[in-house]
C-alpha cells in the first residue's frame, strides 16, 4: 500500500460543494490511501470490495452503503470485479443540510474512531438506500437541467437515512456545549489529524484554544468519545497501520513517523492495541 495524499478539491466540488461518480475495476487497489474534507460515500453496485477505514476493514458487498468521515483516512481494493458509485459531499454543504443542528452534522464530520461506518443494504429498512443511490446514479447521468439540484435533495435524504441508522447508546453526548466551543473542539481535532507525529500534549492544545486544560479535556471527551491521549494514540497506530502495510518502511523508521522516539514503546503500544507486534501484523496482512 502507498502512503496517504491529501486529496485536492476540484473546481466541480469548489463550485457544487458535492461530487458523484462510478468506479469499475476487475482486481487490485480503486482508491490509494487518502483523505479529504468531503464527506465520502460509497455504494457497491456490483461484487465486493475491501475498505480500509480509521484503522478497521469493512467487507462491502452489493447494496451496502459505507461512509466516510471527514479528513479520514481510506483505501479501496479488490480481488474480483466490482463496480461502486462515489458521493462526496463538502462540509459546508453538510453544515447547510443540518443547519442549526451542529450536534447531527459532528456525527459526519468528526473523526470518531469505533462509529458506524458500513451500512448494510437492509439497514434503513424497505431498501430505501438502495432506492436514493439509484435515483442519484440515474440522475448523474441524465445530465438534465434539474439533475445538481435533485442530486442535492437526494443526498440530504441519504444522510438523514443514515443518521437514522446509527444508535443513539454509545454517542457522546454534546448536548449544552456551546456550537462556538464545539467549533474550537472540531479545530483541536483537526490539527491532532494534522500533527499527531509532533510532540503535542492537552495542555498546549488548550492554551491555544484559551480553554482551562480541565474543561477543554471534557469537552473533547463529550465530543469525540475518548480522551485527548487514546485518540491521538488512535491517531498514531492507524499511520503505522497503513506505513506497515506499505512494505517498505522498516518498523524504526515507522515508530518516529507516528510520532514515537523511543521505538520498543512504539512495539508494546502496537502490540497492546492490536494484539500483535508491528512485524507480524505486516506479515499476517501483506500475505493477504
Amino acid at each position: 500500500m502507498a502512503d496517504y495524499y491529501v486529496e485536492k478539491e476540484n473546481a466541480f466540488m469548489d463550485r457544487y460543494r458535492m461530487e458523484f461518480m462510478t468506479v469499475g475495476a476487475t482486481r487490485g487497489v480503486t482508491a490509494h490511501a487518502h483523505l479529504h474534507p468531503a464527506v465520502e460515500l460509497l455504494y457497491i453496485r456490483e461484487g465486493v470490495c475491501r475498505v480500509l477505514l480509521d484503522g478497521a476493514t469493512y467487507t462491502a458487498s452489493v447494496g451496502d452503503t459505507v461512509l466516510c468521515r471527514s479528513n479520514v483516512i481510506h483505501y479501496i481494493d479488490t480481488e474480483q470485479p466490482v463496480v461502486y458509485d462515489v458521493l462526496k459531499v463538502h462540509p459546508s454543504l453538510i453544515l447547510e443540510i443540518f443547519s442549526g443542528e451542529s450536534n447531527l452534522s459532528l456525527h459526519f464530520l468528526t473523526n470518531r474512531r469505533h462509529a458506524d461506518c458500513l451500512f448494510p443494504a437492509d439497514a434503513a429498512g424497505e431498501g430505501n438506500t438502495c432506492a436514493l443511490w439509484t435515483q442519484m446514479h440515474a440522475l448523474y447521468h441524465s445530465h438534465t437541467p434539474l439533475c445538481l439540484l435533485k442530486l442535492r435533495l437526494c443526498a440530504a435524504q441519504l444522510l438523514l437515512l443514515l443518521l437514522e441508522c446509527m444508535p443513539a447508546s454509545g454517542e457522546p453526548d454534546r448536548d449544552g456545549l456551546h456550537p462556538a466551543v464545539l467549533q474550537q473542539i472540531d479545530s483541536a481535532i483537526r490539527c491532532l489529524d494534522e500533527h499527531f507525529a509532533s510532540p503535542i500534549t492537552p495542555v498546549e492544545c488548550a492554551e491555544k484554544l484559551h480553554m482551562s486544560y480541565s474543561y477543554f479535556a471534557r469537552c473533547f471527551r463529550l465530543v469525540t468519545g475518548k480522551t485527548f491521549k487514546q485518540y491521538l494514540t488512535d491517531l498514531r497506530l492507524v499511520r503505522a497501520e497503513f506505513l506497515l502495510l506499505s512494505g517498505t518502511l522498516p518498523v524504526t523508521e515507522v515508530a518516529p513517523a507516528c510520532g514515537y522516539e523511543n521505538v520498543s514503546y512504539f512495539i508494546r503500544e502496537f502490540r497492546r492495541h492490536k494484539g500483535q507486534t508491528p512485524h507480524a501484523f505486516r506479515r499476517a496482512n501483506m500475505s493477504t
